[in-house]
């Protein structure tokens, strides 16, 4: 199971929803930067990963390592406790999965659309906020994009939102330039057998 579809799962939403319902409206923008930053220090650290993973850690110590984490980071009380809280329904395993569904809730009531960019190169910031408006545009709401690069690709974009995806790479117009030509070729053999 991907993050993603794991972050759906019905013990994650009611995580996430008791962490939503713990903050004011106020404060979802503030407390949306905080959760993505408590989940990429998580993604980016091996013994925070290993802590989080490892069942030979005793609550205790995952208790401590937590506050310490908090304490200098400077997370807010209602994400400390409710990192706390997992950790004491022995959850912690599971917490990178809630921190996810937690952003995606966020984005939902924020009126955020989440959209994965593969292209071939490296965005700059200006690319990378230009296409964050347009996307913006299309879907009229605000957008997030993500950039994954994917040299196959040769050149242009993939675009996925929710379920749809827009293909625009070179890749894939070769690939239906070369239907294209396999079928004109197999239309060419069939008439010349024919006649």
């Amino acid at each position: 199971m991907t993050t993603v579809s794991a972050a759906h799962s019905a013990f994650a939403q009611r995580y996430a929803s008791a962490f939503i319902d713990s903050i004011s409206k106020k404060d979802y923008k503030a407390a949306n930067d905080e959760v993505e930053m408590l989940s990429s220090t998580i993604d980016e650290s091996k013994d925070l990963t290993e802590i989080i993973e490892n069942p030979l850690f005793s609550k205790q110590a995952k208790i401590e390592v937590f506050q310490s984490l908090s304490k200098k980071a400077k997370i807010t009380k209602e994400l400390t406790n409710f990192v706390l809280t997992v950790i004491q329904n022995n959850r912690l395993s599971d917490l990178p999965v809630i921190l996810k569904a937690i952003l995606m809730k966020l984005d939902a009531l924020q009126g955020i659309i989440e959209a994965r960019i593969e292209t071939a190169y490296p965005l700059n910031k200006t690319q990378t906020i230009d296409l964050e408006k347009e996307i913006g545009k299309l879907t009229g709401g605000k957008a997030r994009i993500s950039v994954h690069v994917k040299p196959d690709l040769i050149g242009g974009l993939v675009v996925t939102i929710g379920s749809k995806r827009i293909d625009g790479s070179i890749k894939r117009r070769l690939e239906l330039l070369e239907q294209d030509l396999r079928a004109s070729a197999n239309e060419n053999l069939k008439s010349v057998k024919t006649a």
